[in-house]
């Protein structure tokens, strides 16, 4: 079996459904927008609105030569929320496992060659947004952190926290579950001499770009 079809088969697993939906009542009906469907949505990554985007999607489930309206997106936004985030997390936590087993990892002197980094970005405008995450040129914003292979660009990591997180507390978060043989890059921002000793205790290798006249 496949890796694509490997994790698609986690959608239709009642304990992985009921693990990660909001509410026992949850996905207990048959409909349209099911907890398959909407994982799976939310996967292909929709860049344009919503509404052409669930149009486009739908026409290719039903393989029919034009766009459906099926769903509004207020119905999408509304079943949405019936999500754990937890499930992509958990799916890609699979994913990597599957890579690991078939054998397809690249490494680099027998390290896994990882790197660390983020970035601050504008989230919905919602106020609840705002409250939790802080805000970024007075709109809400988060910082967005990743710890990903460098040699396959695969996502080990992730975090969406508030902004008043920063970028090195957000690496010592990654650390965790950064393998053994890892050999982590870090770009100027992140050299601290705390961050370089919990690399030491984790007896993790790293490197970090610092300038001349670093202290």
């Amino acid at each position: 079996m496949k890796i694509v079809q490997k994790l698609i088969s986690f959608l239709d697993n009642p304990e992985f459904i009921n693990t990660h939906k909001q509410r026992p009542q949850d996905f207990t009906r048959h409909r349209t927008l099911d907890f398959k469907t909407i994982c799976l949505f939310l996967l292909k990554q929709p860049q344009a609105a919503l509404a052409p985007e669930l149009n486009h999607f739908f026409q290719q489930i039903k393989q029919s030569p034009l766009p459906c309206a099926v769903v509004s997106p207020q119905a999408f936004s509304k079943a949405r929320r019936k999500l754990k985030p937890a499930a992509f997390n958990a799916l890609n936590e699979q994913l990597q496992h599957f890579i690991d087993q078939s054998g397809l990892r690249q490494n680099w002197c027998g390290l896994r060659l990882l790197a660390v980094d983020g970035s601050t970005l504008h989230l919905p405008l919602e106020s609840e947004l705002s409250a939790f995450f802080g805000t970024h040129q007075n709109l809400p914003g988060g910082r967005a952190s990743t710890l990903y292979d460098v040699t396959d660009g695969q996502v080990l990591h992730s975090l969406l926290v508030p902004l008043s997180m920063g970028e090195r507390a957000c690496a010592a978060s990654h650390l965790e579950a950064a393998p053994d043989n890892s050999l982590i890059l870090f770009d100027r921002g992140y050299p601290c001499h705390w961050l370089c000793a919990l690399h030491q205790q984790k007896a993790l290798n790293f490197v970090m770009r610092l300038k001349l006249n670093h202290t």
